[in-house]
């Protein structure tokens, strides 16, 4: 009896002790709750937008005969409009944009010219493809296609002068980073080779712009 007494209590402590063991366990350890799936942001679709921002070249005259001015630097601001379209497929974003901006973007040189040699550009427009990849709202992309300046390019001396739209190439790469479901902020920057500028004086004068970089932000808007 004195036995049996003594292995029903055994049991009984062995059964308690795992019992308050399996209750600690389970207040220690509560059972979590399935997390639930965070929100895929969605970048198809058409947006329209406002950008801003600067640009950088350098610029010379050069006439038929080989006679050149003094390089001279040509920047300023410019500021206008955004129209694009994007198509996802998982994370990869194929998209095409169009841009026009009022541009004051100016230079001028004294050396080498027979009076002040200029070349300002007055607006600035751009038709490119651009390819990112999608971390949620965060989207890192590279750019590129046409773009196109009003160019307008002479001497003061004498009223020798051209305004003209010239084309070339652009590209680039920038962020853009959603803050709703319907507004973004972009920045980027462009590298820009345009077709040369001419008018003639006596001769015809070639003012080729060079090194012609645009840095810029913007806001979109996601219909």
């Amino acid at each position: 009896m004195l036995r049996l007494l003594m292995t029903s209590a055994a049991a009984i402590t062995l059964i308690a002790t795992g019992a308050n063991a399996a209750d600690l366990m389970s207040a220690a350890d509560p059972v979590m709750e399935p997390a639930a799936p965070m929100a895929v942001y969605d970048w198809s679709g058409i947006y329209a937008g406002v950008q801003g921002g600067y640009g950088s070249a350098n610029g010379y005259h050069v006439d038929t005969l080989g006679t050149r001015s003094d390089g001279f630097d040509i920047e300023g601001g410019l500021i206008g409009g955004t129209l694009g379209y994007n198509w996802q497929r998982n994370q990869m974003v194929f998209g095409v944009e169009g841009d026009i901006a009022k541009a004051d973007i100016d230079g001028s040189t004294v050396a080498g010219c027979p009076s002040v040699c200029y070349t300002d550009i007055d607006a600035f427009a751009t038709a490119r493809a651009r390819i990112g990849y999608a971390y949620g709202k965060f989207l890192p992309y590279v750019t590129g296609g046409a773009a196109f300046a009003q160019v307008k390019a002479g001497q003061v001396a004498g009223g020798f002068s051209s305004d003209e739209w010239v084309s070339g190439w652009t590209a680039g790469g920038g962020v853009e980073v959603g803050v709703n479901n319907h507004l973004s902020l972009k920045a980027e920057a462009l590298y820009v080779d345009l077709n040369d500028s001419s008018y003639t004086v006596a001769i015809p004068v070639a003012a080729p712009i060079t090194d012609f970089v645009v840095v810029r932000g913007g806001l979109n808007w996601h219909f």
